[in-house]
């Protein structure tokens, strides 16, 4: 039952898991930030994206084009919840500006917020998108998969995946 994915209609995707996933607009820096990853996940097992898809998504460079054109990249550590909501971009992205911009970790494990014009923006294309995924769909998967790791774990498998990330995006 996979989707067909381009640029567009994942970044869209994406943009409605983010407000699926925060509804209540937490624009604190350590909440209200979601990875492309998790959100491949949850599609993934939804059956959205298949794992071929999936693996694509990080790799594809229009995709990466796409976030980064309707982004604002922001010094990890160097902004507050005024920058994240009042921005006039869909996302802000936190990353270690000292470094160059690696594209395809961006789209692994970087942390992505939603900010107003986003959650405006994921309001405005709900309907659009309500034959391939719907919240509840998606809430309930998400639900199932976090209820799969326990706290432990979450604590043991983090440094491993980031650890990954680091070798396969370098």
């Amino acid at each position: 039952m996979s989707y067909t994915v381009t640029p567009q209609s994942f970044f869209d995707l994406y943009v409605l898991a983010a407000y699926w996933l925060n509804p209540e607009a937490d624009f604190r820096v350590n909440r209200g930030w979601n990875t492309v990853d998790k959100v491949c996940r949850i599609l993934n097992g939804l059956g959205v994206l298949s794992d071929k898809q999936r693996k694509a998504v990080y790799k594809d460079r229009r995709t990466q084009s796409l976030f980064l054109m309707k982004s604002k990249v922001v010094a990890f550590g160097h902004f507050d919840n005024h920058t994240i909501a009042a921005s006039g971009k869909i996302l802000v992205i936190a990353d270690d500006l000292a470094k160059e911009l690696n594209r395809e970790k961006m789209l692994r494990n970087m942390r992505i917020y939603l900010t107003e014009a986003g959650r405006t923006y994921a309001r405005s294309i709900e309907a659009k998108y309500a034959s391939v995924c719907t919240r509840e769909r998606f809430l309930v998967e998400n639900d199932r998969q976090e209820a799969m790791i326990t706290e432990r774990a979450k604590a043991a498998v983090v440094p491993k995946y980031n650890k990954r990330v680091e070798q396969e995006t370098s």
